[in-house]
Formats: C-alpha cells, sequence, structure tokens
C-alpha cells in the first residue's frame, strides 16, 4: 500500500543507500525529519516543523476559497488537465511558486488583477517588498513568477475566468548572466579528469552527463535497460507528456570504458556507494561537489550539456542533429548553437581575410 505523504513531505536517498524525508515549506529551509516515515517522532517532527505547538495537533482545516479570489483559480489550475500537460519536475517548481503566491497574495479578487499588479508583483519577487529590500535582487526568480503567471492566466482566459491576460505583454526583467549556466571548455575538462580518474563513481556521473547529452534528471535514470545493440535510448522528462521525444544516440567509447571500469549502479550507471539509484536534487548537490574538488566552482552538471551542444554545432551538426541528440523539439535553442558557430566562423575566415589584405607585398627591383 503506498505511503500517503503531507504536502511538504518529501524524501530521497543518499550515498549510503539510506531514505531520509524532509520537510520543506515553499521555498524555505528543509527540516530532516527523523524515524521512520509514519513513526510518532516522524508526525512529531512533521507538525514541528509546520509550527504547531503541540506534537501531534490535528492541522487546522483547509481555508474555503472563495469562487472570486486568487487562491481559487489557483487552486482550478492546478486540477485542470493543463496542469498535467508539464513533467513532475516542472510541477514541482511552478508548486512552490503558486503557493507563494496564495500565501502572499491568495485573497486578492483575481478579476481586479491588471499589469499593474502584475508588475509590482515581479517587482517584490525580485527586489522585495520596500519596507523590507533584499540584499541581493532575485531577478531570474521573478521572471519565472512572471512566466508562471502568464501560463495561469492564459489558461483563465481561455476557461472564460478572465477577459485579457496582463501578465502577458508585462517585460522580463535584464539579468546579469544572460548566458545562463556556464558551458564547459576542454581546459576544464581535462581538470575535471584529472581530479576524478577513471573507476571512480564522479567518473562514471561525468561520463555519463557528457556521453549522453542527457539533462540530469534524465542522467540518474539512465542504466543498462536504455542500452541494445550499441545505442543509448531514452525519452526525455521535460517533453515526455507532451511530445514524447525519444532520443536515440550511439554509445560512445569514452563513456563504455568509463561504464566499463566502473562502478556502475544495479539499475542505474549513476550511482550511491552501495549501487542504489539516486535522485535529481542529491545528484545535483553531489555534482557540485566533484566540481569543487576539481577546482571548478562556475561549472555544474546542465553546463556539460551546453557545453557539448555548442562543441557539436561548432563541429558542423545542423540543427535538426543537435535535436537528435540533445531531445528539443522546436528549432529555436538548436538555432542559438548554430548561430553562435558561424559567427565564429565567419569571425575567423574574416581575420584570414584581413591578414592576407595587409600581408606586406613583395616589389621586384629590376
Amino acid at each position: 500500500m503506498p505511503k500517503l505523504r503531507e504536502r511538504g513531505v518529501t524524501s530521497e536517498v543518499n550515498r549510503h543507500g539510506t531514505r531520509v524525508w524532509y520537510y520543506r515549506e515553499g521555498h524555505g529551509p528543509r527540516t530532516r525529519l527523523p524515524g521512520p516515515f509514519g513513526s510518532p517522532e516522524f508526525k512529531a517532527a512533521v507538525h514541528a516543523a509546520k509550527g504547531y505547538s503541540t506534537p501531534g495537533a490535528v492541522a487546522p482545516a483547509p481555508v474555503h476559497r472563495s469562487q472570486d479570489t486568487l487562491a481559487w483559480l489557483i487552486d482550478q489550475f492546478m486540477s485542470s488537465p493543463k496542469w498535467t500537460e508539464d513533467a513532475p519536475q516542472t510541477q514541482k517548481n511552478r508548486r512552490n511558486i503558486l503557493e507563494r503566491l496564495i500565501e502572499k497574495n491568495g485573497s486578492d479578487p483575481f478579476r481586479a488583477i491588471d499589469r499593474e499588479w502584475v508588475e509590482d508583483t515581479q517587482s517584490r519577487a525580485a527586489y522585495g517588498p520596500p519596507e523590507a529590500p533584499k540584499a541581493k535582487p532575485t531577478k531570474s526568480m521573478a521572471n519565472a513568477v512572471v512566466k508562471l503567471l502568464r501560463v495561469l492566466f492564459g489558461w483563465a482566459a481561455d476557461k472564460g475566468h478572465l477577459q485579457v491576460n496582463f501578465a502577458r505583454d508585462v517585460k522580463l526583467l535584464g539579468v546579469d548572466n544572460k548566458d545562463g549556466f556556464h558551458a564547459w571548455t576542454d581546459q576544464e575538462h581535462a581538470q575535471f579528469q584529472a581530479a576524478h580518474a577513471q573507476g571512480t563513481a564522479g567518473r562514471v556521473f561525468y561520463e555519463v552527463l557528457r556521453g549522453t547529452g542527457a539533462r540530469l534528471g534524465d542522467a540518474v535514470l539512465l542504466g543498462a535497460a536504455n542500452l541494445q545493440d550499441g545505442i543509448v535510448t531514452f525519452t526525455p522528462q521535460k517533453t515526455a507528456r507532451k511530445t514524447g521525444t525519444i532520443v536515440s544516440i550511439p554509445m560512445e567509447r569514452e563513456l563504455a570504458r568509463a561504464l566499463a571500469a566502473g562502478p556502475v549502479g544495479q539499475t542505474t550507471w549513476i550511482c550511491g556507494e552501495k549501487g542504489q539509484s539516486i535522485g535529481k536534487d542529491f545528484a545535483g548537490a553531489w555534482f557540485r561537489k566533484l566540481c569543487d574538488e576539481a577546482g571548478l566552482k562556475q561549472c555544474s552538471a546542465h553546463g556539460v550539456r551546453k557545453g557539448e551542444a555548442g562543441a557539436d554545432a561548432t563541429s558542423g551538426l545542423t540543427v535538426d542533429e543537435l535535436k537528435a541528440r540533445y531531445g528539443w523539439t522546436e528549432n529555436r535553442t538548436p538555432g542559438i548553437y548554430t548561430a553562435q558557430a558561424e559567427r565564429k566562423k565567419l569571425a575567423i575566415n574574416g581575420a584570414a581575410k584581413r591578414a592576407a589584405a595587409r600581408k606586406p607585398k613583395l616589389t621586384l627591383v629590376a
């Protein structure tokens, strides 16, 4: 019988093969929950983490959502087929944002929401309220809020709850790091390989990421079941529900070498100390530690994928070839990489022409 979890309770398997439980409210810090799941000690810790003064006290009854409030509209959206179209990780990220909106603005009448309301919400998410400004702006988070409001209000307009999607035309804030994740360089790859030799779990982790180009959430699920006749095949979680796109790529030599050296897990190639599979959240923290140990503070798991895509575009892969390898379903993202590669090629060719034009010409003297 499946375990019934309270909202905010999550778990993961650590590298020692032990499942550990946490409670987290929205974007707040995680609280480690002691004892076996469902034990009196466990339940008391959950209630304490929620702020109830008496361990084991009954949680307050759910607040009735008036049908003219933003909280009601969000409830309807999260119960709709539109919500189920997204991958589980996307749902998780969006749920955190929506729960914070309910906490701060749930009682607002949604039909009174206008562009000014959206812009104010964006500003507060980025800079904090005027009475308690943030020490460091979180513009990326603010943009994520606006993007989600566009989806929410777009759905509401389609269903007749709203006449206008006021979030649609709100401009996103400019961010300092427009390029996003740092793309790995050849030198950084060499530095990581020197720090994590063949035959280590860290090296297997790295080679799976680089050899498949998979996102972290897909990479931790790959194993022998995904390999047949030298081809690694999997369905990316991000687009599984919307398009069902399948990625099929040949097993590369360096990845095969790393898997042969091991260690690999019982069902997945990336594994913990006892051969057990690990979750995305733990894997992300572990790879962060591996990069730090190699002196690569600027590098990340997703940066491996980004660097490989850029290198492939420079090598001449077309937009369609990049889409096939990396599981993209639209031309926009691979088009960015091919455009960058083409600009680099043109710049190199242009420099060669400039050098040739400025090369001193020999004058024959009679």
